[in-house]
Protein backbone atom coordinates (compact mmCIF):
# COMPACT_ATOMS: atom_id res chain seq x y z
CA UNK A 1 0.00 0.00 0.00
CA UNK A 2 2.96 2.01 1.15
CA UNK A 3 5.13 1.64 -1.84
CA UNK A 4 1.78 2.51 -4.51
CA UNK A 5 1.84 5.99 -2.99
CA UNK A 6 5.27 6.29 -3.20
CA UNK A 7 6.60 8.41 -6.53
CA UNK A 8 9.69 6.86 -7.07
CA UNK A 9 12.30 7.07 -9.81
CA UNK A 10 15.90 5.59 -10.36
CA UNK A 11 18.07 8.61 -12.12
CA UNK A 12 21.86 7.79 -12.84
CA UNK A 13 23.25 11.54 -12.52
CA UNK A 14 25.57 10.44 -15.41
CA UNK A 15 25.58 8.33 -18.68
CA UNK A 16 27.63 5.65 -17.01
CA UNK A 17 27.27 4.60 -13.63
CA UNK A 18 31.25 4.41 -13.16
CA UNK A 19 31.28 8.11 -12.98
CA UNK A 20 28.25 9.54 -10.93
CA UNK A 21 26.39 8.05 -7.90
CA UNK A 22 23.12 6.43 -8.65
CA UNK A 23 20.13 7.40 -6.99
CA UNK A 24 16.50 6.75 -6.05
CA UNK A 25 14.19 9.98 -5.43
CA UNK A 26 10.87 9.22 -3.63
CA UNK A 27 8.03 12.12 -3.23
CA UNK A 28 4.75 12.11 -1.15
CA UNK A 29 1.55 12.39 -3.51
CA UNK A 30 0.86 16.01 -4.49
CA UNK A 31 2.47 19.01 -6.12
CA UNK A 32 4.59 19.88 -3.67
CA UNK A 33 7.21 21.47 -2.94
CA UNK A 34 8.12 19.04 -0.07
CA UNK A 35 10.90 19.22 2.40
CA UNK A 36 13.83 16.89 1.58
CA UNK A 37 16.46 14.69 2.51
CA UNK A 38 19.22 13.71 1.22
CA UNK A 39 20.82 10.36 2.34
CA UNK A 40 24.64 8.77 1.59
CA UNK A 41 24.79 5.46 2.34
CA UNK A 42 27.81 3.27 4.63
CA UNK A 43 30.73 2.06 2.87
CA UNK A 44 29.22 -1.28 2.70
CA UNK A 45 25.80 -0.50 3.74
CA UNK A 46 23.81 0.20 0.42
CA UNK A 47 20.87 2.53 -0.08
CA UNK A 48 18.84 -0.68 -0.73
CA UNK A 49 19.68 -2.19 2.78
CA UNK A 50 16.80 -1.92 5.60
CA UNK A 51 17.70 0.91 7.12
CA UNK A 52 18.01 3.74 4.38
CA UNK A 53 15.80 1.49 2.67
CA UNK A 54 12.74 1.88 5.23
CA UNK A 55 14.22 5.36 6.73
CA UNK A 56 12.94 6.94 3.21
CA UNK A 57 9.63 5.42 3.44
CA UNK A 58 9.35 6.67 6.58
CA UNK A 59 10.13 10.30 5.66
CA UNK A 60 7.89 10.16 2.04
CA UNK A 61 4.83 9.64 4.95
CA UNK A 62 5.76 12.30 7.11
CA UNK A 63 5.58 14.34 3.93
CA UNK A 64 9.17 14.47 3.06
CA UNK A 65 10.52 13.97 -0.31
CA UNK A 66 14.12 12.01 0.32
CA UNK A 67 17.12 11.23 -2.59
CA UNK A 68 19.23 8.43 -1.13
CA UNK A 69 22.09 6.77 -3.18
CA UNK A 70 24.99 4.84 -4.05
CA UNK A 71 29.01 6.15 -3.96
CA UNK A 72 31.00 5.58 -6.94
CA UNK A 73 32.86 3.59 -5.78
CA UNK A 74 30.21 0.87 -4.64
CA UNK A 75 29.14 0.98 -7.87
CA UNK A 76 32.38 0.42 -9.31
CA UNK A 77 33.00 -2.53 -7.32
CA UNK A 78 30.95 -3.44 -4.25
CA UNK A 79 33.41 -6.01 -3.41
CA UNK A 80 36.65 -3.59 -3.21
CA UNK A 81 34.81 -0.74 -1.49
CA UNK A 82 37.50 1.71 -2.35
CA UNK A 83 37.24 5.16 -0.66
CA UNK A 84 38.97 8.00 -2.28
CA UNK A 85 42.13 10.12 -0.40
CA UNK A 86 40.30 12.71 1.95
CA UNK A 87 36.93 11.13 1.08
CA UNK A 88 37.25 13.82 -1.83
CA UNK A 89 35.14 11.82 -4.70
CA UNK A 90 32.54 11.22 -2.02
CA UNK A 91 32.17 14.34 -1.07
CA UNK A 92 31.84 15.36 -4.73
CA UNK A 93 29.39 12.77 -5.05
CA UNK A 94 26.64 13.97 -1.82
CA UNK A 95 27.85 17.63 -4.01
CA UNK A 96 25.88 16.11 -7.49
CA UNK A 97 23.15 14.36 -5.47
CA UNK A 98 22.16 18.21 -3.87
CA UNK A 99 22.62 19.43 -7.38
CA UNK A 100 19.70 17.04 -8.40
CA UNK A 101 17.55 17.94 -5.67
CA UNK A 102 18.06 21.70 -6.05
CA UNK A 103 16.91 21.02 -9.94
CA UNK A 104 13.29 19.26 -8.38
CA UNK A 105 10.58 21.68 -8.52
CA UNK A 106 9.29 19.60 -6.37
CA UNK A 107 10.95 20.35 -3.39
CA UNK A 108 11.43 23.37 -1.56
CA UNK A 109 15.11 24.68 -1.79
CA UNK A 110 14.75 26.60 1.77
CA UNK A 111 14.09 22.98 3.45
CA UNK A 112 17.18 20.97 2.51
CA UNK A 113 18.32 18.29 4.91
CA UNK A 114 21.06 15.41 4.54
CA UNK A 115 22.31 12.71 6.66
CA UNK A 116 23.33 9.33 6.08
CA UNK A 117 24.54 6.05 7.73
CA UNK A 118 28.17 5.66 8.95
CA UNK A 119 30.47 6.87 5.82
CA UNK A 120 26.98 8.76 4.96
CA UNK A 121 27.30 10.85 8.33
CA UNK A 122 30.75 11.87 7.95
CA UNK A 123 30.68 12.73 3.84
CA UNK A 124 26.93 14.46 4.88
CA UNK A 125 28.56 16.34 7.91
CA UNK A 126 31.32 17.68 5.82
CA UNK A 127 28.51 19.02 3.05
CA UNK A 128 26.35 20.57 6.01
CA UNK A 129 29.14 22.51 7.72
CA UNK A 130 30.65 23.76 4.33
CA UNK A 131 27.06 24.85 3.24
CA UNK A 132 24.98 27.65 6.00
CA UNK A 133 21.77 27.18 3.39
CA UNK A 134 21.09 23.58 4.21
CA UNK A 135 18.10 23.23 7.09
CA UNK A 136 19.56 20.21 9.00
CA UNK A 137 21.27 16.61 9.58
CA UNK A 138 20.39 13.09 10.30
CA UNK A 139 23.28 11.20 11.49
CA UNK A 140 22.53 7.55 11.88
CA UNK A 141 25.30 5.62 13.29
CA UNK A 142 28.02 7.85 13.32
CA UNK A 143 31.68 7.37 13.58
CA UNK A 144 33.04 8.23 16.81
CA UNK A 145 35.80 5.13 17.70
CA UNK A 146 38.78 6.65 16.70
CA UNK A 147 38.25 10.22 18.84
CA UNK A 148 35.32 12.26 20.05
CA UNK A 149 32.32 13.11 18.37
CA UNK A 150 33.36 16.43 18.00
CA UNK A 151 36.75 16.01 16.76
CA UNK A 152 35.41 13.36 14.10
CA UNK A 153 32.49 16.06 13.62
CA UNK A 154 34.40 19.07 13.65
CA UNK A 155 32.78 22.02 15.15
CA UNK A 156 29.55 20.35 15.60
CA UNK A 157 29.46 21.05 19.37
CA UNK A 158 28.63 24.83 18.25
CA UNK A 159 26.24 24.12 15.18
CA UNK A 160 22.55 25.45 15.63
CA UNK A 161 20.56 24.20 13.13
CA UNK A 162 18.82 21.20 13.72
CA UNK A 163 20.82 17.71 14.28
CA UNK A 164 19.78 14.66 15.31
CA UNK A 165 22.40 11.67 15.79
CA UNK A 166 20.87 7.74 16.32
CA UNK A 167 22.75 4.91 17.42
CA UNK A 168 22.81 1.81 18.92
CA UNK A 169 23.88 1.16 22.78
CA UNK A 170 26.30 -1.81 21.21
CA UNK A 171 27.53 -0.22 18.33
CA UNK A 172 31.71 -0.31 18.66
CA UNK A 173 32.05 2.11 15.90
CA UNK A 174 30.48 4.86 17.91
CA UNK A 175 31.13 3.40 21.53
CA UNK A 176 27.71 4.67 23.79
CA UNK A 177 30.03 5.85 26.62
CA UNK A 178 31.72 8.27 24.32
CA UNK A 179 28.95 9.51 22.64
CA UNK A 180 27.23 10.23 26.56
CA UNK A 181 30.54 12.36 26.74
CA UNK A 182 29.36 14.55 23.89
CA UNK A 183 25.48 14.68 25.30
CA UNK A 184 27.32 16.46 28.34
CA UNK A 185 29.53 19.51 26.90
CA UNK A 186 28.11 22.49 27.40
CA UNK A 187 25.29 23.91 25.64
CA UNK A 188 24.09 20.98 24.36
CA UNK A 189 21.64 20.17 25.98
CA UNK A 190 20.02 23.95 25.10
CA UNK A 191 20.55 23.71 21.09
CA UNK A 192 18.52 22.35 18.33
CA UNK A 193 20.75 18.68 18.98
CA UNK A 194 18.76 15.68 19.56
CA UNK A 195 19.88 12.45 19.93
CA UNK A 196 18.32 8.74 20.28
CA UNK A 197 20.62 5.38 21.36
CA UNK A 198 18.33 2.63 20.38
CA UNK A 199 19.79 -1.05 20.94
CA UNK A 200 21.98 -2.96 18.88
CA UNK A 201 25.33 -2.64 17.11
CA UNK A 202 26.04 -0.81 13.71
CA UNK A 203 23.07 -1.86 11.85
CA UNK A 204 21.00 -2.14 14.92
CA UNK A 205 21.17 -5.73 15.25
CA UNK A 206 22.98 -8.24 17.00
CA UNK A 207 25.51 -10.18 14.86
CA UNK A 208 25.85 -12.81 12.32
CA UNK A 209 24.82 -15.63 15.26
CA UNK A 210 21.76 -13.36 15.95
CA UNK A 211 18.76 -15.58 17.40
CA UNK A 212 15.43 -15.34 15.85
CA UNK A 213 14.27 -13.42 18.64
CA UNK A 214 16.98 -10.66 18.38
CA UNK A 215 16.16 -10.88 14.22
CA UNK A 216 13.21 -10.03 15.49
CA UNK A 217 13.85 -7.14 17.87
CA UNK A 218 16.54 -6.21 14.92
CA UNK A 219 13.66 -5.40 12.66
CA UNK A 220 11.88 -3.43 15.36
CA UNK A 221 14.86 -1.51 15.71
CA UNK A 222 15.46 -0.16 12.34
CA UNK A 223 11.66 0.57 12.47
CA UNK A 224 12.50 2.84 15.32
CA UNK A 225 15.38 4.94 13.74
CA UNK A 226 12.85 5.11 10.56
CA UNK A 227 10.61 6.88 12.31
CA UNK A 228 12.80 8.73 14.21
CA UNK A 229 14.72 10.01 11.27
CA UNK A 230 11.39 10.91 9.83
CA UNK A 231 10.00 12.62 12.72
CA UNK A 232 12.82 14.62 13.08
CA UNK A 233 12.78 16.13 9.80
CA UNK A 234 8.89 16.65 9.94
CA UNK A 235 9.04 18.49 12.78
CA UNK A 236 12.66 20.28 12.03
CA UNK A 237 11.21 21.34 8.47
CA UNK A 238 8.61 23.72 10.29
CA UNK A 239 11.61 25.80 12.44
CA UNK A 240 11.92 28.85 11.14
CA UNK A 241 15.58 29.56 9.31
Amino acid sequence: MVRALLFVAVLLAAEARAQAPEVIAAHPPGKGPFPVMVLGAGQGYHMRLPILEQTASALVKEGVAVYRFDWRFYTRDPAKLEMSPGLAEETADFQAVLALVRADPKVDKTRVFVGGKSLGSLVSYRVFAADPTLKGIALITPVCHQGPIEKMYPGIEREKRPVAFILGDKDPVCPAARFAEYVALPGISNSKQQASLTRGDHAFGYGPDASAEQKGQQAKNIEFVAGYVAEFAAQASKVPN
